[in-house]
């Protein structure tokens, strides 16, 4: 595995009405993504939102295909509810525009291999990357999404 073959490819702080979890609440979300070829089994894997404590959450058993996206709610529940993943991981968005957090991926053995920092967004705008390197900024309201492309490269 080598670095930006699993990745944070989009997440939402402070959402309000766009991805309901199974107990019905709106969790903030963080969406992974396999760049590879390859089905990858990501037990064993962590995500954490904290630099000194990689192992704050660890994948359960679960296998993302190739090419596919897997959707990590950061509700704060630590449980899996059928196929659906709560992380302990803490995107929610404590003061728009001041707070910057960071989302770390880590592999098995320990490397890193994706890292995502921005600043905390408004609620119910997800935050995305696009394979060339700028990112996507969504605005949602209960009937539809409006995208804007904003020209920052990582």
């Amino acid at each position: 595995m080598k670095p930006q073959d699993i990745v944070v490819n989009e997440f939402m702080s402070s959402n309000a009405s766009t991805l309901q979890d199974a107990d019905g609440d709106y969790s903030d979300w963080i969406e992974i993504y396999n760049n590879t070829e390859l089905s990858i089994q990501l037990v064993g894997y962590t995500l954490s939102d904290d630099v000194d404590a990689p192992e704050k959450w660890i994948f359960p058993s679960v296998i993302i295909a190739p090419h596919q996206f897997l959707i990590a709610f950061a509700s704060g529940k630590d449980v899996v509810i059928g196929e659906e993943l709560h992380t302990m991981v803490n995107i929610e968005n404590m003061a728009p525009y001041t707070s910057p957090f960071q989302l770390d991926i880590y592999a098995y053995d320990g490397s890193m291999l994706s890292t995502y920092s921005m600043q905390s967004s408004l609620t119910s705008i997800n935050i995305g990357e696009l394979a060339n390197g700028f990112y996507v900024l969504k605005i949602y309201n209960e009937k539809q999404a409006f995208n804007y492309k904003l020209i920052v490269s990582r």
